[in-house]
């Protein structure tokens, strides 16, 4: 499905509910190349960035505007979020869609949220590192000053979507949401993941100190 093919039916008038369907076929068709890298992610962040410029007057979808509010988009990579490893995915493609929506928060499409679920399954859960940490360490990688930032303001995403997990609990944090407690917990946990030598939490420790200044500005 191409953007023009879009263009042309909202200019010719197809129904709210035709061009809906169109773009869930573009955005899955985004989502499945990003998972499998068959197109380079700077590519696609730069399709996604792009399509946001594009202009289509007077059309919206679900009360979005074409394409500039980017209608349909968040909800295609919220489907991707319900596919993990080890079941349903591989940590490959896991990884992949992860730097995909982390690089996407850099360049000012906010998928933040979507990186604290994440980070918060590698980091505060009992599942295997070597299967959520690459996706969590591609976060700190790609757009560290983006969750600076978010820590320093304490944003929040109310109790549900922000929770914390077991682990963090456990050690008596009780605010969901970024926040300075939290991300000192996450630099804890791969400070002990890289002391067993586990090379990707050696990458997501250097990641985090790296940007870990931005916190006292």
């Amino acid at each position: 499905m191409s953007i023009t093919n879009i263009v042309r039916a909202a200019a010719a008038g197809a129904s709210e509910q035709t061009i809906e369907g169109l773009l869930w076929e573009l955005w899955g068709d985004v989502v499945d190349a990003a998972a499998t890298g068959e197109q380079p992610l700077d590519e696609l962040v730069a399709l996604v960035t792009g399509v946001r410029e594009t202009a289509v007057e007077g059309v919206k979808i679900g009360g979005r505007r074409l394409f500039g509010d980017l209608p349909v988009f968040g909800a295609q990579m919220r489907e991707a979020w319900n596919l993990v490893p080890p079941d349903d995915r591989s940590v490959e493609a896991w990884t992949r869609l992860n730097e995909f929506a982390a690089r996407l928060t850099a360049a000012g499409i906010d998928f933040s949220l979507f990186g604290l679920w994440s980070i918060g399954t590698a980091l505060e859960t009992f599942a295997k590192p070597s299967e959520h940490l690459p996706a969590a360490v591609a976060w700190f990688e790609h757009c560290g000053p983006e969750l600076a930032t978010a820590t320093r303001h304490r944003r929040t995403f109310g109790p549900g979507p922000g929770r914390l997990h077991e682990l963090a609990e456990r050690e008596g944090l009780s605010e969901g949401g970024y926040n300075l407690p939290r991300w000192t917990f996450w630099r804890s946990r791969l400070e002990g993941l890289a002391a067993t030598g586990d090379p990707v939490a050696r990458r997501g420790l250097h990641a985090i100190r790296k940007v870990g200044p931005q916190l006292l500005t």
